[in-house]
């Protein structure tokens, strides 16, 4: 699911915002409707409380749920029982914030507390990519077998290998019967 990360723009000395980045919230997409026409969605203008039915007569605060100060309550009093969280942060496992660039873009670093499987897709122009394969002379400098037995798959060969030239590479040894 797409999901939207609620961070203050600064550091002030409202309740909501003296935990820091430990009260930053993490909601998905859809509690937000950003036409403002939705009610009980982050994002609600005076015309969604208008196009209600019966609006003079509704109760004040009508339209005005699922704000983020609800939800930061919410989580508040989970934490304050002892109880798992549900939007901040902390519900999604261990963080920290990082530093942008020059820009002053700011990203949270998670650490997940279980095994997570990803895909990442990584698109970039292949114009300036090339490969690479190092080839550099080597040496055995000793190899001998320990205990081989024919035709039992048992046994095992010892070869220590040394680089001979200027630059880092890999060597593979293979035997062959």
């Amino acid at each position: 699911p797409e999901a939207r990360t609620l961070s203050p723009e600064a550091q002030l000395t409202h309740p909501q915002l003296k935990n820091g980045q430990r009260d930053w919230m993490i909601l998905d997409k859809t509690a937000f409707d950003l036409t403002g026409n939705t009610c009980n969605k982050i994002g609600v203008l005076y015309n969604a409380f208008e196009m209600q039915g019966q609006f003079c007569s509704n109760p004040t605060g009508t339209c005005l749920a699922n704000q983020p100060k609800d939800l930061w309550q919410r989580d508040t009093d989970l934490r304050a029982a002892g109880k798992p969280v549900q939007y901040f942060v902390e519900a999604y496992g261990a963080f920290s914030l990082v530093a942008g660039d020059a820009t002053s873009l700011r990203y949270l670093s998670f650490q997940l507390q279980q095994s997570s499987q990803s895909v990442a897709t990584i698109s970039l122009n292949a114009d300036d990519v090339q490969f690479v394969r190092n080839r550099s002379p080597g040496a055995i400098a000793i190899a001998y077998a320990n205990d081989f037995e024919a035709i039992t798959n048992q046994g095992s060969l010892v070869v220590l290998s040394s680089n001979t030239g200027y630059i880092s590479a890999q060597y593979t040894v293979r035997a062959v019967a």
